[in-house]
């Protein structure tokens, strides 16, 4: 028998090879490898899974074995396939070293041959990392019989060099899943095209390429062969046929451990206990399966936002292709919104009451609708006839997009008119100023831009006027290590060109969990921290931009605390105008705690609320800036200066029912007391009668109020 997986052409793409003499009472003085390799492997083997004991002496190797090839592969990283490395060296030897080329996620497979090359045993290493100049010890390999499927033979050895969806060696991939190591079929042999041994190569493709995508047809699909048989997911089958998912929109059929899949299995996207996937079955709401189905988000991306029909699916969480177009092939193949995403306020399409213009953000894009709030300011405006009598609009939850982009809640406080932006602007990132993607004003230069910013500049890119702004727009400086970030000293380098949710929720790794930390601990952290200490730990996270800071402890212990201390003030206040907040729907109740607010203009504060000289529009807008912030979650990392600019202007024209856009920010050299501007003695005598630490009011004093200046009085206004 030919072993499964070598040709002679094969071995002539690789330089020959010196044998390596590294086990047990062998030498070094030999290390096979391949021509510019700067890393190194070693590895033993160990042949107790046929019976025998650990080799620990040249005598413990099976009988029949001649020789140990070890086979080196890595994925395909940005266009860019990894050099393949095979060296061999006598199994009498014990062990081996062989040079390859450095990179991550590589697969080491050591191949026992016998005469002819005949498949003995073999053995994997995964997820190895070879670092250049470096000696990688993969310790010990467990040897093994090969499962041996006589269909496959032909498949293994034409398919070595195939790459499947990782970018890695199929075959390689292919062994390290259950699909290998399963030999019995549960299913019959079908009419001699597809093999009893139903999980090897035949099994699924056929014997000549008959079905290259077995796991599509639904119903014919051959998973669900195996799968739904004898009560075997019967319900996940159904669940996921009806939202025409294929099972490798999960599941990789070559490589089940694919790390995104139970990444994203445990993220909010994928749990599918979570409420935004279980609190109704939001299939059959038109209003909301374009975010809560992944069917009828697909349909709507595909048809930009005129299909948004219920189609009683059922309910189901996020799959994979529901962001990426392929149900096989995942890598760039993401849902395309070109230009930007235009956001319907109130309802989509041509039902919307308003809209809003999001920035274009490449692969980013595919992020913001849903987290882009279902009202705002215009909408309320728009929407609302009687103030006396309306529900409160709410603008949904995780708006992550409407507060990072400073595009959400209500900002017209100034004037009556349903204008979004006014031309004196509205100040929400360090003084520019902004009407929806486009920068209407600027100052003729600023420190938080390079070059300096300009009329008519996108508002996201290299001239952004806020640094999250930056990211993912521009790839910046490219770099390779650790060492490039950290030398970099607080600049921005290699952030991508995915856009801003791409480069910090999935990261150089493209992690799916989502995870923003993580991705920040990949751009990159050296060494561990203990809670609230920098003493262990040496940082360059967040593609470098905070330097030597644990950006974790810097959100949850620094920036978190301020924030939910102004929230409450936030909240504190409106319920002093008659608007008590609450986690239950409806969210905002009249003084008494129990009835629904419906009264926005009202005459007291036991019958609705009241604000001096308000009016209907800003006054629920007031408390549909609350709970746009409230349930965003991240407002103080994703735009913390538009967060403190909505609760700054909201709490002011509560207080005063007027808004002066530029009282927050203090001219350099101004002595205003900030209760001037905002009247925090009130809520600090609340704070101490209810035994609170009153120290909180200093807190939020400097939290929302900013003095421009360099040399701000100590503790009292902050820089955004």
């Amino acid at each position: 028998m030919r072993n499964i997986g070598l040709s002679k052409l094969q071995n002539l793409l690789f330089v020959l090879f010196l044998f390596a003499l590294t086990g047990c009472g062998a030498s070094n003085s030999n290390i096979a490898g391949t021509e510019g390799a700067t890393g190194k492997i070693t590895a033993k083997f160990d042949w107790a899974a046929d019976g025998k004991s650990t080799a620990k002496t040249v005598a413990a190797v099976p009988t029949g074995v001649l020789s140990v090839r070890l086979k080196v592969t890595g994925p395909t990283v940005n266009g860019t396939t990894y050099t393949r490395v095979k060296a061999s060296f006598p199994a009498a030897d014990g062990g081996g070293t062989v040079a390859v080329t450095p990179g991550t996620k590589l697969i080491v497979t050591a191949e026992a041959l016998g005469a002819g090359d005949v498949l003995l045993y073999e053995g994997f290493k995964r997820e190895v990392t070879v670092t250049s100049g470096a000696t990688t010890d993969l310790g010990t390999i467990s040897m093994a019989a090969p499962y041996y499927k006589v269909a496959d033979e032909p498949c293994l050895g034409c398919h070595e060099n195939s790459r499947g969806i990782t970018g890695q060696s199929i075959v390689a991939d292919y062994k390290g899943s259950r699909h290998y190591s399963v030999t019995v079929s549960p299913v019959p042999n079908f009419n001699g095209t597809f093999y009893a041994n139903s999980t090897g190569c035949a099994g699924c493709h056929g014997q000549q390429h008959n079905d290259l995508n077995p796991a599509l047809g639904f119903n014919t699909s051959r998973c669900y062969s195996c799968h739904s048989v004898a009560g075997n997911f019967p319900a996940h089958k159904a669940e996921y046929q009806a939202n025409k998912t294929s099972c490798t929109a999960c599941h990789q059929a070559h490589k089940l451990e694919f790390q995104q899949v139970p990444d994203l299995a445990a993220s909010g996207h994928g749990t599918a206990t979570k409420p935004a996937w279980t609190e109704y079955d939001f299939s059959t709401r038109t209003d909301c399966i374009a975010c809560h189905n992944p069917l009828g988000f697909a349909n709507a991306v595909n048809s930009n936002w005129t299909n948004t029909a219920a189609t009683n699916t059922g309910k189901s969480a996020l799959t994979c292709d529901t962001c990426h177009t392929s149900a096989t092939q995942y890598h760039n193949n993401i849902r395309t919104i070109t230009g930007g995403y235009t956001a319907g306020m109130g309802g989509f399409a041509t039902n919307a009451k308003a809209t809003i213009v999001f920035p274009d953000v490449n692969q980013s894009n595919v992020c913001v609708p849903c987290h882009a709030s279902r009202e705002n300011g215009k909408s309320v405006a728009l929407g609302v006839t009687d103030f006396t009598n309306a529900s409160f609009k709410n603008p949904h939850y995780l708006a992550a997009a409407a507060v990072f982009y400073g595009t959400g809640g209500f900002q017209f406080y100034s004037s009556a008119s349903q204008t979004q932006y006014q031309p004196q602007a509205y100040t929400s990132k360090y003084g520019v100023v902004v009407d929806g993607t486009v920068i209407k004003a600027a100052a003729a230069s600023t420190s938080n831009s390079t070059p300096a910013i300009a009329v008519g500049d996108a508002l996201v890119g290299d001239k952004a006027p806020w640094s999250h702004g930056k990211l993912g727009m521009n790839n910046f400086q490219t770099t390779i290590s650790k060492a490039d970030v950290i030398a970099a000293k607080g600049n921005l380098v290699f952030t991508g060109t995915a856009g801003q949710c791409v480069a910090c929720h999935l990261g150089p790794e493209q992690t799916h969990s989502f995870d923003a930390y993580k991705g920040a601990e990949a751009t990159w952290k050296t060494g561990t921290a203990t809670a609230n200490s920098m003493a262990n730990g040496t940082f360059a996270g967040c593609y470098g931009c905070h330097t030597n800071e644990d950006i974790k402890e810097v959100a949850e212990l620094d920036e978190k605390p301020k924030y939910d201390a102004a929230m409450d003030f936030f909240k504190w206040q409106l319920a002093q105008n008659g608007a008590v907040y609450s986690e239950a729907y409806p969210y905002f109740f009249k003084a008494d705690g129990v009835t629904a607010l419906k009264n926005w203009i009202a005459a007291d504060t036991t019958t609705g609320m009241v604000v001096t000289n308000g009016n209907g529009p800003a006054n629920m807008g007031a408390a549909l800036n609350f709970k746009l912030l409230k349930a965003e979650k991240g407002a103080h990392v994703h735009n913390r200066t538009f967060m403190k600019q909505l609760i700054f202007d909201s709490i002011q024209y509560l207080q005063t029912g007027n808004v002066s856009f530029s009282n927050r920010n203090i001219a350099a050299g101004a002595t205003a007391d900030p209760d001037g501007l905002i009247n925090f003695k009130n809520y600090s005598t609340s704070l101490i009668s209810t035994g609170k630490a009153g120290a909180t009011t200093q807190t939020v004093r400097g939290y929302i109020t900013r003095k421009n200046t360099s040399a701000p009085t100590a503790g009292l206004y902050t820089r955004p």
